[in-house]
């Protein structure tokens, strides 16, 4: 969580919700490497080959990939000027200047006596392999940020003795939506947040509107009807405010 989320206590108990938010490795590595090779196969002049690397490779990533991650579970209808660092600005333009780079190398694929399709090979992999580790912590990120702007201008006097029990209480659905980076505008659904703490969607639903109540939480039910797993979940600037006390104490 914000200010505090760097501390060693609270970044303990979110370590194991952050771990189930991120791709694991070795079902990363496989379409990566897949992605790396079909690219290889391009950048020598080799199509028949760059065809049948990306047919695996779909078909890899749609055997080892969870569905979550192609369903995502998470919403940000709305942009804010805090979403955004330096970095973030320049990451998009990456793969067309590395594009242009492969470009200006050696047509005959060899630089004096080095061939240069390991540096393709490896470079498109590890690309892809972080952007597919990172994904699930994006929001995570950006979230953070939204949860400082929020307690810039949430006062202490929200943080009241009732929503620091309710907040106490359901702290573990609090660490879940921290983790996915539900934060003031960016909403988790139901499903997603019981999948990454494991736990039962009736059951987590239930504590959710608990929250709800207090003001913690906001709850959004637009697009999901009755089917209570698609309800989006977000902490609000409050419960940022709430969290952040019951941090402290």
């Amino acid at each position: 969580m914000p200010k505090r989320v760097g501390s060693e206590a609270v970044s303990d108990e979110l370590s194991r919700y952050r771990e189930r938010t991120a791709l694991p490795l070795g079902r990363a590595l496989i379409p990566s490497a897949g992605v790396g090779a079909t690219f290889t196969f391009i950048m020598t002049g080799l199509p028949v080959p760059a065809l049948v690397a990306a047919a695996v490779t779909a078909l890899t990533a749609w055997l080892v990939v969870p569905r979550s991650f192609w369903s995502g579970g998470l919403d940000m209808p709305t942009l804010s000027p805090v979403d955004f660092s330096r970095w973030d600005r320049v990451r998009p333009f990456l793969p067309g200047a590395l594009a242009f780079g492969a470009g200006l190398l050696p047509g005959d694929g060899v630089i004096g006596e080095v061939p240069v399709w390991p540096f393709y090979f490896a470079g498109t992999t590890a690309a892809i392999l972080w952007t597919a580790r990172a994904a699930g912590r994006r929001s995570e990120v950006v979230g953070r940020r939204r949860a400082r702007a929020a307690l810039e201008t949430t006062p202490l006097e929200e943080a009241t003795a009732t929503r620091l029990r309710a907040a106490a209480e359901h702290r573990e659905v609090l660490l879940g939506l921290t983790a996915l980076g539900a934060i003031d505008g960016i909403r988790a659904r139901v499903w997603k947040l019981a999948e990454v703490l494991n736990r039962e969607e009736s059951e987590v639903h239930g504590e959710v509107i608990a929250l709800h109540r207090q003001g913690v939480v906001g709850v959004s039910t637009i697009d999901s009807g009755a089917d209570t797993s698609r309800h989006l979940v977000e902490i609000t600037p409050v419960g940022v405010r709430v969290l952040e006390e019951l941090h402290r104490r």
